[in-house]
């Protein structure tokens, strides 16, 4: 899915955004309780994207790790099935910690499409989710 996002999924964007594909999938996976799949996800994918990144390698794995456990924290803190405006907050909020923290990094300071980035990303998001609840059953939770 790495490869696939930075050869392919780049080339495609949609107002100068591409999707973070990695991303997208964990965060699904994530809201549909499959977080074993999810942190699966993002080591593979996150390796791969850093050995292709010019950024300091391991910078990938680290956001996506803390944004899967902030995530998993929240869900099993509030206790519910998430429904699709909690998913697209959900996103929302991951994309904006991932673009903040990259463009923070990379550039040293804020810019304007992080907001753009984060909206049309968590679009993506939704459309995965549609995809991961048809495919892919809810793992149930082991009291």
């Amino acid at each position: 899915m790495a490869i696939l996002q930075l050869a392919v999924i780049s080339k495609i964007s949609i107002l100068g955004i591409a999707p973070n594909l990695i991303l997208i999938i964990a965060v699904a996976l994530m809201l549909r309780n499959r977080p074993y799949d999810a942190f699966l996800i993002i080591l593979i994918g996150g390796t791969i994207l850093d050995i292709g990144s010019s950024l300091k390698f391991g910078i990938f794995i680290i956001i996506y790790v803390i944004i899967l456990i902030l995530i998993h924290l929240l869900i099993n803190r509030i206790s519910l099935i998430p429904n699709y405006f909690f998913s697209l907050l959900v996103l929302i909020g991951a994309f904006l910690f991932f673009n903040t923290i990259i463009s923070l990094v990379y550039s040293g300071s804020l810019h304007w499409e992080i907001l753009s980035d984060s909206i049309i990303n968590s679009l993506w998001g939704i459309l995965a989710l549609l995809l991961v609840q048809k495919y892919i059953k809810v793992e149930e939770k082991l009291i």
